[in-house]
């Protein structure tokens, strides 16, 4: 309970959700008697301090049982926020790194649609050029026209002239998609144990 998340590992995320969710029932009791007792938070800070410093047998064997409680109350209370720290900033992390992977996936992806949807008007120009083009026959056009572009493959290149995918957001949800088995164990686990919260009533409500 005392390690600290090492990383943003799967694994990692993992064990501190397991902690979040062991503590998370001590902890809205710990605030509860926190407030009746009316304890300041320097000596909340003061008690959790003093109980990291005991070992299980030296908080077990002190006198006073009651000060022993409150000690481990203060200290649940502190790693409990500590461990949410972690929580946040994996989940922060993780989202990030699918957001910015995205980014790239989506520059490069219409970059390379560009780039198809040139070839693709330079290819329809030259079929669009038999048809003044005064050697070929007006019976031939059909024909002609399947040398440049196979028959089987037509109807699939008109319908990338009419809807050339060059919406950005196009390919990052088609990153999303493609990456969402990862994207879901990588963000859930911190997502479902964060209790968020926001002053928009139209989020909060949505």
């Amino acid at each position: 309970m005392e390690k600290d998340q090492k990383d943003f590992t799967t694994h990692e995320i993992r064990a501190t959700a397991e902690k979040n969710k062991l503590l998370k029932e001590i902890y809205y009791s710990a605030v509860e008697i926190i407030k009746q007792l009316e304890i300041s938070e320097q000596n909340v800070a003061y008690y959790a301090d003093l109980a990291s410093q005991y070992t299980v047998y030296g908080l077990r064997h002190l006198k006073q049982k009651n000060l022993a409680r409150l000690y481990l109350l203060c200290y649940v209370y502190y790693r409990f926020l500590k461990i949410n720290d972690h929580l946040t900033s994996s989940f922060v992390y993780k989202v990030n790194g699918y957001t910015n992977d995205a980014d790239l996936y989506q520059k490069d992806a219409i970059y390379q649609a560009q780039i198809s949807d040139k070839d693709n008007r330079e290819i329809a120009a030259n079929i669009l050029s038999l048809h003044t083009n005064k050697k070929v026959l007006d019976h031939e056009l059909r024909g002609k026209s399947f040398t440049i572009v196979p028959k089987h493959k037509f109807q699939q290149f008109i319908q990338k002239l009419k809807r050339p995918h060059l919406t950005p957001d196009y390919y990052r949800w088609q990153y999303y998609k493609s990456n969402i088995h990862g994207i879901k164990q990588n963000t859930r686990l911190t997502f479902k144990a964060l209790n968020f919260q926001t002053t928009s009533h139209t989020i909060s409500h949505s």
